[in-house]
């Protein structure tokens, strides 16, 4: 299936999502137990547009970071990504637990984004690919590093948008 790619500046889509407050029960999770959490008012947004050439350029201003990212970068990162956690998840040791940060402030977005590819069995690097060309903005009112969920939200949201533009696109 062949498509032209999206238009550069053209928002394609748009999602927003929650942050979300534990108000019991935050540890309890852990352990496959019942907490008790609401949604907060507090939104992330991700907007997505048609960009000038392959790949996805990464903005999140309120951090701030730009980026620009092949395909074939964003399922490597992906991929290692998943690799450390089940490496983790097989000995959850500090050690492992440690190896499994890095200090990329978009590394949610790129596991998100590799994960739906991988998941739908995309390959969006042809330049017909309706997706190939693709900017990626995060714009957010829930605090960082707060509790809050913000990245939650953001994996959440980047991964929804490759779902809706999928869905849009080839259904």
């Amino acid at each position: 299936m062949t498509a032209t790619p999206s238009p550069e500046g053209r928002l394609l889509t748009r999602v927003s999502v929650p942050g979300k407050l534990i108000l019991m029960g935050e540890h309890a999770v852990v352990y496959g137990r019942p907490a008790l959490v609401a949604a907060t008012s507090l939104r992330l947004r991700v907007d997505l547009y048609g960009a000038g050439r392959s790949g996805v350029e990464v903005e999140l201003p309120g951090v701030p970071h730009r980026a620009h990212v092949s395909w074939p970068e964003i399922s490597r990162y992906a991929s290692q990504a998943r690799q450390q956690w089940e490496r983790y998840d097989a000995s959850p040791t500090p050690e492992e637990f440690a190896l499994l940060h890095d200090d990329r402030p978009d590394r949610l977005v790129l596991v998100a984004l590799g994960e739906a590819i991988a998941a739908l069995g995309e390959d969006p690097c042809s330049k017909d690919h309706p997706l190939s060309t693709l900017r990626l903005r995060v714009d957010s009112a829930v605090p960082m590093a707060a509790g809050f969920g913000s990245s939650a939200a953001t994996a959440a949201a980047a991964a929804l948008q490759r779902d809706v533009l999928f869905c849009r696109y080839f259904f």
